[in-house]
């Protein structure tokens, strides 16, 4: 079994938007940016196993911190693996993510001069299960598939919510989340 940590600065909030969004509507919203991140994990033995590559894309949202209802967007971590071995290759994985900088599952936090905005990742679109280790009533995402020669990718949906009327000074409120993959 080898471990694969990458670091996903999970959002960055834009000041160029949120001039737009002030001189647009008079309100306090901002945008929840995330940037890219791009590593690989690669097998014991190159030609009898897969070789995957983990691209991590996360959620883009726009939030209000006078609206009424919490903001909901979604990312994305693909898993891409290649193979080219004979026959078929089943390649098994679990990802899991931290907890960030907040230490807890309960509630993620982004930060930004002493602002905390409360945020978090669930593994499923109701936004009932949070994504975490697979400790503390948190899940991880397992799976396994058969390929043969050639390229498989799978998407692994990441569900964001940020609480709602949590009044925040804008600026660029930011968490870092490992993600593991772990196979």
């Amino acid at each position: 079994m080898q471990l694969t940590r990458l670091y996903l600065p999970c959002f960055a909030i834009s000041r160029t938007l949120l001039r737009a969004i002030y001189a647009a509507h008079f309100l306090k919203k901002f945008s929840v940016n995330a940037l890219l991140v791009m590593g690989f994990f690669v097998s014991n033995t190159a030609l009898a196993n897969p070789v995957c590559a983990v691209i991590a894309v996360g959620p883009n949202a726009i939030y209000d911190p006078l609206g009424a209802s919490h903001v909901d967007a979604i990312g994305n971590i693909e898993v891409r693996c290649t193979y080219v071995g004979l026959g078929l290759a089943t390649p098994a994985y679990q990802i899991q993510l931290s907890a960030g900088s907040s230490n807890s599952y309960n509630n993620r936090t982004m930060r930004f001069l002493g602002n905390v905005l409360i945020y978090n990742l669930f593994v499923n679109a109701s936004r009932s299960l949070v994504w975490g280790d697979g400790t503390g009533g948190t899940s991880r995402v397992s799976d396994s598939f058969s390929m043969g020669v050639g390229t498989t990718s799978r998407n692994y949906p990441i569900y964001m919510r940020v609480a709602a009327a949590q009044m925040v000074n804008a600026g660029s409120y930011a968490d870092a989340i490992t993600v593991t993959v772990n196979y």
